[in-house]
């Protein structure tokens, strides 16, 4: 395990295609430095937040750069959410709570007079030193809007989309107009690089826009770049599969979720699909933050943390009996533009409150998948341990599923070299390409050293420093 501080490291996780640059962020850290590799000694801008670049040579990792955004300021949680690209040297950070009344690319960041407007910074390393990009806010940034919720980008680094879950715009469409005539209906934003130079290349909103749905509050683009999936958490339609009736809505029946597919054919995107789980119930918040693509964006994975289905396995029926938020995922495949589900998955060991699916990541031929179950509860170490022998509440696990055609069989069941309650291992997860290396981020792990694979991992002496984990 890799730890430093005391502030939530590991909060956010992510590799490169070939697993040698690890990327990961402490929201909570504290320190008043700003830019590349500043003093990380002066703790007193609280929350701030940090980001750490690790690299891996002849199998030993070591630290490559400490990343602050280039405003620092308090409770702002810079590293909230990370994407990288295929080659480790391009990566951005959402954050959602910054403040500045700053619109489109590199505006003004030193004021706060726009309460969580959000901002997403863009770093690139060339020649083995990083240095900031870009500063990108909306092109209609406004309080409140939470623009920099989410975000991915591109294998090539040259395509970022970020979601804004509380925007007001209405529209229904690609790119329609952006007014303030909706109260937290939400949208997503296409950015596009050209050389080093950023701009926005489309704004999108579902064909269902309606308020307080939520659009944006989770967000993946294929690693080719030609395919988008939004989750639209607080959507309320009880339809089912693909491309349902979108209005379908039960005024008693709110949050169910949607995820949406676009597609772009040279600069222009649109809708592809509109995509819902074979069963929908009150609250399921369906996809929430919890989503991902291959890298041609044929498999797309929803995970479903707050199902509350008590079957455990492949899939399980979906209408037997109830056991609290157990989580499940689903697995939907692309055929020309055809959409289909193909699976719907629950844990081996399914529990109450296990949040299996609070966090999936495909590899890039949508073959093997890693989906984090943060509250499971059980007590074993290492690698495919005892299953059954709990210990307490929010241990955290992770499995991976293998597909074999169109069959899924789980592979493993991962869990902490120092597994302990509250550690919340799984907090965040990444693969490699190939998906054969993986990254497990326990931000509520407690252990009191520094550094790579030092100390005593039983030391418990610094709650909420967290940890991450290389398998």
């Amino acid at each position: 395990p890799i730890t430093i501080g005391a502030d939530h490291f590991g909060s956010s996780v992510n590799l490169s295609a070939d697993g040698s640059t690890l990327v990961m962020a402490a929201t909570q850290e504290d320190s008043s430095a700003r830019g590349i590799n500043g003093s990380q000694s002066d703790d007193s801008v609280n929350n701030s937040g940090a980001v750490y670049v690790f690299v891996r040579s002849d199998n030993q990792w070591a630290l490559d750069a400490y990343i602050k955004a280039s405003n620092t300021d308090q409770n702002d949680n810079f590293g909230s959410n990370i994407a990288l690209s295929e080659d480790g040297n391009t990566f951005a950070v959402g954050v959602p709570v910054e403040s500045s009344s700053a619109a489109g690319i590199n505006g003004d960041q030193e004021n706060n007079d726009a309460y969580q407007s959000g901002a997403v910074y863009v770093f690139s390393r060339s020649n083995g030193v990083w240095q900031q990009q870009s500063y990108i806010k909306a092109s209609n940034a406004q309080s409140e809007d939470q623009f920099g919720y989410d975000l991915d980008i591109s294998g090539d680094g040259n395509t970022i989309v970020v979601g804004a879950r509380y925007e007001d715009g209405s529209g229904r469409s690609v790119n329609s107009e952006k007014d303030e005539d909706g109260y937290g209906n939400g949208a997503a934003y296409v950015f596009t690089r050209s050389g080093e130079t950023w701009s926005e290349q489309a704004y999108l909103k579902p064909s269902n826009s309606d308020e307080y749905d939520n659009f944006g509050s989770a967000v993946r683009i294929s690693g080719d770049g030609s395919t988008i999936a939004v989750v639209s958490k607080g959507e309320d339609s009880i339809s089912t599969g693909i491309n349902g009736d979108q209005f379908n809505d039960v005024r008693s029946i709110q949050s169910v979720g949607a995820v949406y597919v676009f597609v772009r054919n040279n600069d222009t995107w649109q809708q592809e699909a509109y995509v819902k789980g074979s069963a929908y119930r009150d609250g399921y918040d369906f996809g929430h933050n919890s989503i991902d693509l291959n890298g041609d964006g044929s498999t797309l994975a929803v995970g479903l943390w707050l199902d509350a289905n008590m079957t455990a396995g492949l899939d399980s029926a979906q209408f037997s009996g109830r056991i609290g938020i157990s989580g499940s995922v689903y697995i939907f495949t692309r055929n020309n533009s055809s959409w289909q589900q193909q699976a719907f998955l629950k844990a081996s060991n399914a529990v109450y409150n296990g949040l299996f699916g609070s966090s999936v990541r495909l590899s890039s031929d949508g073959n093997t998948l890693a989906v984090a179950s943060s509250g499971e509860s059980g007590g074993s170490t290492g690698v495919n341990g005892d299953q059954y022998n709990k210990l307490g509440i929010y241990v955290g696990a992770v499995y991976t599923f293998e597909r074999s055609g169109d069959a899924w069989l789980q592979q493993s069941y991962i869990k902490a070299s120092n597994t302990d309650v509250f550690d919340g291992f799984g907090r965040s997860i990444s693969l490699s390409a190939d998906g054969n290396s993986l990254a497990v981020g326990a931000s509520s792990e407690r252990g009191g050293s520094t550094g790579i694979n030092t100390g005593d991992q039983s030391d418990n002496s610094a709650p909420g420093s967290g940890a991450v984990y290389l398998y």
